[in-house]
């Protein structure tokens, strides 16, 4: 997966992306909000949860999973962008998928 060097992020990376987003937080002020495409890593949710993050998206191909982790999360989660065709589409239960047109 792009950006990290395998499928379970070590701690190390997980605290050099809070170190990186705290600067990014320090150099830019509360008016410019970050938002981060984290692919399958949700090892990284509690890593960047400080970060008052304006989005992650974060794909989930289990829609129960994504539900609880928009309820205990301060943040919006974004997800969907793995999901392909009407097979993909249709695991996922119309009130988790605001925007998209089913058929």
């Amino acid at each position: 997966m792009p950006g990290f060097p395998a499928h379970n992020p070590q701690p190390r990376v997980m605290e050099s992306l809070s170190q990186q987003l705290g600067a990014l937080h320090a150099g830019t002020g509360p008016e410019v909000e970050i938002m981060l495409d984290a692919n399958f890593h949700l090892q990284l949710v509690r890593a960047v949860e400080p970060h008052r993050l304006a989005w992650l998206e974060l794909d989930i191909y289990d829609p129960a999973a994504l539900a609880l982790l928009r309820r205990e999360v301060g943040f919006p989660i974004a997800s969907g962008e793995s999901l392909y065709a009407r097979r993909g589409l249709s695991a996922v239960p119309r009130r988790l998928c605001h925007g998209c047109r089913h058929r």
